[in-house]
């Protein structure tokens, strides 16, 4: 027996069995010859033989929520690797879409670039070709906004008179700030400086407040 026009293909004839591989997917023709005795001729009989697809399969690791600026790892396996790529939404739009180099069948890791504070869907996509079938898969992951961070320092001064401080703040894009109990204070926010003025002598407390990105929380 062999395969029509295919040297590639291994066949196998055995006790009444014929065992064919070696061939990538699709329809073929394999020619089978009688090898006969003494008393009878030569018979050939042409056989259809088709071989499917494989299937393909993605698998992703449980994904572990991170915090803005932390790194999101996405492990995951492949049976029958073609071309591996991936996709990261969120709210339906496209954030991160790129090829996996060098994919294996088990503990593939993709380390995503820093995203910004949201909810995420990566979908792993193994890439239908000639000999297998295509899957993807699908996991969902968060990045937790972090606090802003705030530095600011006493304020003194005589009355009648005013003083500032100087304000260190990041994840923000300003800070608010207001004397408790006493709306009479004139506070002024200005270039990481708060000063104040308009109070009579003792002691008051500034309530100082940073106006947070969209990846921080307000502190």
């Amino acid at each position: 027996a062999f395969v029509v026009g295919h040297d590639e293909a291994v066949v196998s004839v055995g006790d009444h069995v014929i065992t064919v591989s070696g061939l990538a997917a699709g329809n073929y023709t394999l020619n089978v010859t009688t090898v006969p005795d003494e008393n009878h001729m030569v018979v050939s009989k042409i056989v259809n033989v088709t071989v499917f697809k494989a299937n393909s399969l993605v698998e992703i690791d449980e994904i572990t929520n991170v915090t803005y600026n932390d790194a999101v790892s996405v492990k995951f396996n492949v049976t029958n690797v073609t071309v591996v790529t991936y996709v990261v939404k969120s709210d339906g739009s496209v954030v991160v879409n790129a090829t996996v180099d060098n994919v294996k069948t088990l503990s593939n890791l993709i380390v995503l670039p820093v995203l910004g504070a949201g909810n995420y869907t990566i979908t792993v996509v193994n890439g239908e070709n000639d000999n297998f079938t295509g899957y993807s898969a699908s996991a969902n992951f968060s990045v937790s906004k972090v606090s802003s961070m705030l530095d600011v320092g006493d304020i003194a001064f005589a009355y009648g008179s005013s003083n500032g401080t100087v304000v260190d703040y990041s994840g923000a894009f300003n800070v608010t700030a207001y004397v408790i109990g006493h709306d009479e204070a004139v506070v002024s926010v200005g270039d990481h400086m708060i000063s104040v003025s308009g109070l009579a002598v003792g002691n008051y407390t500034l309530n100082v407040t940073t106006v947070p990105d969209e990846n921080h929380m307000v502190v």
